[in-house]
């Protein structure tokens, strides 16, 4: 009886262990996503854990995506979910993110073009740092919080 215990208990410890390094809850064309909250129909967009798998290219994010079936808005962007992606070129956010986490953007120092959603208030510390090449970018009228240093070594 104690080595099953045991075993059941190594086996949910294994389990939980594997769940929270996870970066993220889905994949949809793409684009790596957890859940907000189920309740909302919300999700986040986040990163991969396999640093093969960094975003690239041109991306657009939906304003909605479809995971088992439920349709979930895209409410944010989170911290860290592109840093680091050299090689991403354009980023276009829909209306439906509000948020973009800390250091969402860091060190994308090949992204030139950002469309922000016009739903965006927030703008998180060091989102935008060392992104120095962006070309065109709008803050929406909405935005009533650019944290610190959100463009630092931006030109």
């Amino acid at each position: 009886m104690k080595k099953i215990r045991f075993f059941l208990l190594l086996t949910v410890m294994l389990f939980a262990m594997n769940r929270a390094s996870a970066y993220y809850d889905f994949k949809v064309g793409g684009v790596f996503y957890n859940i907000v909250s189920a309740s909302d129909k919300t999700c986040s967009v986040t990163r991969s854990d396999n640093q093969a798998e960094k975003y690239s290219g041109n991306v657009i994010i939906p304003e909605a995506v479809t995971y088992e079936g439920r349709t979930l808005s895209v409410v944010a962007i989170c911290g860290f979910a592109f840093r680091g992606c050299s090689l991403l070129y354009s980023i276009t956010i829909p209306n439906s993110v509000t948020e973009i986490g800390d250091y969402a953007f860091e060190g994308c120092t090949k992204l030139t073009i950002v469309k922000l959603s016009n739903s965006l208030t927030k703008i998180g510390d060091y989102a935008f740092s060392r992104c120095k090449a962006i070309k065109s970018i709008t803050i929406p009228n909405s935005v009533t919080k650019i944290s610190e240093a959100a463009f630092y070594h931006c030109i």
